[in-house]
């Protein structure tokens, strides 16, 4: 699937996320409308005032009511100022709630969504949505929509204050308005699909370089480098020259914008000079206006230049409303509306058959049944089918053929707390250890946490920690290691205490010494609840109450160590492969 395969919304979807986010905020919104009003109205008072000084300079005995005058002019600047400045923050302050909510909306449907969808469009798009869209809108609210809104009110302000001098100044200042409506057009007509095929290729880029970084170790064993590096510089010059179109287009945009600037600002000093010759306009009124019309090309350009910056960010909120208004993206509290919750860890499983997107079954009539409490794990060569199996139990494959039941609740009405699932691949979220351990139940006390980490074995460490539980770890705090990062895994199961658990080859990688530790926690974890558990070493399938054998896909044998030692089969010649002495070189498949 590629980056465009994520849903993007319409005009009136995008609007109809920002009107649901922005619910509460009607009196901030008010009070910054008005404060703007009453500001961009002090900007057409300034030019007036001036104007009546020069009358009462120019003219005979005016000179008393100079002063006044002036004073007012200042007053008049100092008040504008505040309510601009009034006016922009409450602004901001109402953008930045919606964009917060946007935003949790936004994070809480990427989560949502099924893992296939993640694997096909890959991590790159997904960060680009919630990281590179966010903060593009983000960036947007705080500079350039305040800024947007004062202009465009400044602007209506001082066409008013251009027809109340003389109209005839405002037919003469409004010549480039033909020039700038046209401009604006073509331009928009132009950057919308441009800034959208940008931030697709950003995309694009990002999720090679994200495959290149985790994979660097793959690519540098198969001596694919070079050719993944040549992929990476044919997107990075496919986003550059994408990124070059907008440039030139804005470039071209920003020449037609000067040319109208100078056609008005000519055609109102030719009009107010005639006036002014005729005695039909004060010299003072002639001043005001060629200060109004050099105000106007201020807000003018502010808006037809951010009219850049808010393409870029409506094509971000876009992508962002897509994502919160499909099916696939719908929260965690939506998910589980409906859902039932299972009366025991039972699982059933029947005439499974599912494959990926080659349309070739990967497994075929997978049929067994676990019992409520049971510990079963699941063996077999590389390929076999293993974590098909577990994906389709744990509802991140829904299966083309057969059903799935956990407690006599079929899969896709099955509540998701029914489930827990712990990789080998434990992950440390950025935070405290504490905050590890919330997510998984985040009512949780102090007793609930403590309690979890000493059935894992991980309390005595954690609390020597140099701030105990509210020590930060992972990438930006404290580092733990292999051992303890699947401990705080199997600590949050436990919390979660869901009846059915999944283990992913939890005891895969190489623990040294501590193996002995993990595999404690394991079984502690799985203690009173059922338990399914790939292993590929076969020391751990013996602990097990069952041993389901899959090969190629579909079910060679389920049973106990012992019965399937005694029957022969897959099962007898893996443990006898395991069992093996070590070879001349010194390798064992232990």
């Amino acid at each position: 699937m590629s980056a465009e395969e994520l849903p993007t919304a319409g005009a009136n979807e995008t609007w109809r996320m920002v009107r649901e986010c922005g619910r509460g905020q009607a009196g901030a919104a008010w009070t910054a409308v008005v404060c703007l009003v009453l500001s961009s109205v002090s900007v057409l008072v300034v030019p007036l005032l001036v104007g009546r000084i020069v009358d009462i300079v120019t003219g005979s005995g005016g000179s008393r009511v100079l002063g006044p005058a002036a004073v007012g002019a200042l007053a008049v600047t100092a008040a504008g100022a505040v309510l601009a400045a009034v006016g922009t923050g409450r602004t901001a302050l109402v953008c930045e709630n919606v964009l917060g909510r946007v935003r949790e909306r936004a994070l809480a449907s990427v989560l949502a969504l099924p893992l296939p969808t993640v694997e096909r469009v890959g991590r790159g798009t997904v960060l680009s949505r919630t990281v590179g869209d966010v903060g593009v809108a983000s960036d947007v609210v705080r500079g350039a929509l305040p800024a947007f809104l004062s202009a465009l009110l400044t602007l209506l302000a001082t066409c008013g204050g251009l027809l109340v001098l003389d109209w005839r100044l405002a037919v003469a200042g409004a010549l480039p308005v033909p020039v700038w409506v046209v401009a604006t057009r073509v331009y928009l007509r132009r950057s919308g699909p441009q800034y959208a095929h940008e931030r697709t290729a950003e995309a694009r880029l990002s999720q090679f370089l994200l495959t290149g970084i985790s994979g660097a170790r793959t690519l540098r064993a198969l001596r694919l480098e070079e050719a993944h590096l040549a992929r990476i510089a044919d997107r990075s010059e496919a986003w550059g020259a994408a990124a070059l179109r907008t440039c030139v287009t804005r470039v071209r945009f920003s020449l037609r914008l000067n040319g109208a600037e100078l056609l008005g600002l000519l055609a109102v000093l030719v009009t107010a000079s005639a006036l002014v010759r005729a005695e039909s306009l004060s010299l003072g009124a002639a001043s005001a206006a060629v200060l109004l019309l050099m105000r106007v090309f201020e807000p003018v350009g502010t808006l037809l230049y951010l009219l850049d910056e808010v393409q870029s960010a409506g094509a971000a909120l876009a992508r962002l409303a897509g994502v919160v208004g499909s099916r696939a993206g719908e929260t965690a509290d939506a998910a589980r509306s409906g859902r039932e919750l299972p009366s025991d860890g039972g699982l059933t499983v029947c005439g499974l058959e599912f494959g990926y997107e080659d349309g070739r079954p990967a497994v075929r009539d997978v049929t067994f049944r676990v019992e409520p409490g049971e510990r079963v794990a699941i063996v077999g060569p590389s390929g076999a089918g293993k974590s098909t199996v577990v994906g389709i139990v744990t509802g991140t494959h829904t299966p083309w053929r057969g059903s799935v039941a956990v407690g006599g609740v079929p899969v896709e009405r099955l509540d998701p707390r029914a489930t827990g699932l712990v990789t080998q691949e434990s992950h440390v979220f950025a935070g405290s250890v504490r905050d590890n351990l919330s997510i998984a139940r985040p009512d949780a006390d102090e007793s609930a946490l403590t309690a979890a980490l000493a059935q894992v074995g991980a309390l005595e460490w954690a609390l020597e920690l140099p701030e105990g539980l509210d020590t930060v770890v992972g990438r930006s705090g404290r580092v733990l290691s292999s051992v303890r990062r699947q401990q705080l895994a199997l600590a949050r199961l436990v919390l979660a205490d869901p009846p059915l658990a999944v283990l992913d080859e939890p005891t895969a990688e190489n623990y040294g010494g501590d193996r002995a530790a993990v595999n404690t926690a394991v079984d502690a974890a799985l203690k009173g609840r059922t338990g399914i558990v790939i292993v590929h070493r076969l020391s751990d399938a013996r602990a097990a109450d069952r041993i389901l054998v899959l090969d190629d896909g579909r079910v060679a044998a389920f049973g106990t160590h012992d019965e399937l030692l005694r029957d022969g089969g897959l099962y007898a010649e893996l443990w006898s492969t395991w069992r093996a002495p070590r070879d001349p070189a010194g390798r064992s498949g232990r």
